[in-house]
């Protein structure tokens, strides 16, 4: 940052200064975290089983982009669980990428399908009327996150 002048400077530092003389540490916002060690992985897939159940019954429902939701955070949490380790962020593909380094062996085509969920996930995700997920995408997400759970 440059200042017009000494004094500038020195009311800036003064104020942003700690009390002690000492300068302050740069509070980041929305730091981005790094991923945690999983405590208890059997939670996860116990969670993810129920996540799965109920897209099952939101697709019997024609409750397509709740099914898709659930069904999405369910593969999620399965892949989460066999890697043991887990980042807040949504990506089956990064966590495809991951598992496929770990020596597991994904379904056919698991990766592309990953990219192409991840894309309507972020879409699907908020209702505003710009995206429907159609019977098919719901169907083939419940596949996936099937898929998925055997690994």
């Amino acid at each position: 940052m440059r200042f017009k002048s000494e004094e500038q400077r020195k009311a800036v530092v003064a104020k942003f200064a700690h009390p002690t003389g000492k300068p302050v540490r740069r509070v980041h916002h929305n730091p981005k975290p790094g991923k945690r060690k999983m405590v208890d992985p059997g939670k996860w897939r116990r969670d993810a089983a129920e996540d799965l159940e109920s897209a099952r019954a939101d697709l019997q429902a024609s409750r397509f982009r709740r099914a898709f939701e659930g069904a999405y955070i369910s593969a999620d949490k399965y892949a989460k669980s066999r890697l043991k380790q887990y980042d807040p962020e949504h990506s089956l593909t990064l966590l495809a990428r991951d598992l496929r380094a770990m020596g597991v062996p994904l379904p056919p085509g698991g990766l592309e399908e990953a990219a192409d969920y991840d894309a309507l996930y972020q879409m699907a995700r908020y209702p505003d009327g710009s995206l429907s997920v159609r019977e098919t995408d719901a169907r083939k997400m419940i596949r996936f996150a099937e898929a998925i759970e055997r690994l």
